[in-house]
């Protein structure tokens, strides 16, 4: 009896740890969201969190919170046409949590960063101020929680919006303030695809220097956004190597008519 006493003791320690950890998380049924249905995140833990503000009204007390949340959901599914509101979770100034799409789901929040992220903000715009400090405690808390939990991993990394695409969020202010939060990570590294992960032969990839392994990836998104060409094709990559930030190869792109590059691979078990 003694042993099952104690046994509950720790239990109780453990899940207290947890839910310490872990701020108040307003559910979708509490604050009235919309049915939706999204995919789940197919990388999981999440390895990386993507911090943001929503540019748009403040919030302050439960209420008004619960509203903000209904508004944005239905801009980003009636003007965005998204399946559901694009973050996982968003963060009052109540010092609050609310469950967007939640955890273990894939988010709408930051293109390439999406299908192995946690997208989270905080509700207002912090250009020239930051969110006070019920909202910051708040989400370094959620964080945690999601560590706690497993849904973000221990080793996970944390950056601002305009880390992934070309944006001011979240605004100068807060992304000066999250700069000095726990594992920030102050490199732009671009994930539209990710070629080792899709084919073989990109596996010798891994054996670069992170720095190397950046500008590459750096290079092929900039190819893809700026003329619509698939990052994994393997002919494009030995310039990333030579050129770094593909100076050459935009160029070379936007004034050849015609251009035939071969490259022969040997297969990763040669290697």
């Amino acid at each position: 009896m003694n042993k099952f006493a104690a046994l509950l003791v720790a239990a109780s320690a453990c899940l207290a740890g947890v839910s310490a950890q872990c701020p108040r998380i307003v559910t979708r049924a509490q604050w009235g969201a919309r049915a939706a249905n999204t995919a789940q995140l197919p990388i999981r833990p999440a390895p990386w969190v993507v911090m943001h503000h929503t540019a748009g009204a403040h919030c302050t007390t439960d209420a008004a919170c619960n509203q903000q949340m209904r508004n944005i959901q239905s801009f980003h599914m009636d003007g965005n046409g998204w399946a559901d509101i694009g973050y996982n979770f968003l963060v009052g100034e109540n010092g609050a949590a609310y469950e967007g799409r939640g955890w273990g789901r894939q988010g709408a929040h930051a293109p390439g960063y999406n299908d192995r992220s946690v997208g989270m903000g905080v509700m207002g715009t912090f250009t020239n101020g930051i969110p006070n400090a019920a909202a910051r405690n708040a989400a370094q808390q959620l964080i945690s929680c999601g560590v706690s939990l497993g849904h973000i991993a221990s080793n996970y990394w944390l950056i601002g919006h305009r880390q992934a695409v070309a944006t001011a969020c979240p605004g100068n202010a807060f992304f000066n303030e999250i700069r000095n939060w726990p594992r920030f990570n102050p490199n732009f590294l671009p994930f539209a695809r990710t070629p080792h992960t899709h084919h073989n032969h990109f596996k010798p990839l891994l054996l670069l220097r992170p720095r190397v392994i950046y500008h590459l990836q750096l290079c092929s998104a900039r190819l893809d956004r700026k003329y619509g060409v698939e990052p994994e094709m393997c002919f494009l990559w030995p310039y990333c190597l030579h050129t770094i930030y593909c100076s050459t190869i935009h160029s070379f792109i936007s004034k050849a008519s015609t251009f035939i590059i071969v490259i022969i691979i040997m297969p990763t078990q040669q290697l």
